[in-house]
């Protein structure tokens, strides 16, 4: 169409333009969902790691649990390192 969906909304029948403040919004809760997606993802990856038959041994377990932790904190933005 003649307006572009990410800075129109159409309001009974009429086209009108999104406030920025919305926009800024739309974009940070679809980043969150993606940051959330990959961070998941990573978990499931690892999730063998806790498991009783896991071929680690206990400080093994324990820095994967460190580690998983650390994915989950949500004051920190930078993906941690994986243990070897």
């Amino acid at each position: 169409g003649l307006f572009p969906s990410d800075k129109y909304t159409v309001v009974d029948g009429v086209a009108v333009e999104r406030l920025q403040s919305d926009i800024d919004q739309d974009k940070m809760t679809i980043a969150l969902g993606e940051l959330t997606q990959t961070r998941n993802n990573i978990l499931l990856s690892c999730d063998w790691t806790q498991g009783l038959d896991a071929p680690l041994s206990d400080a093994q377990k324990q820095s994967w649990r460190v580690y998983r932790q650390a994915l989950r904190d949500p004051e920190n933005p930078v993906w941690p390192i994986p243990p070897s």
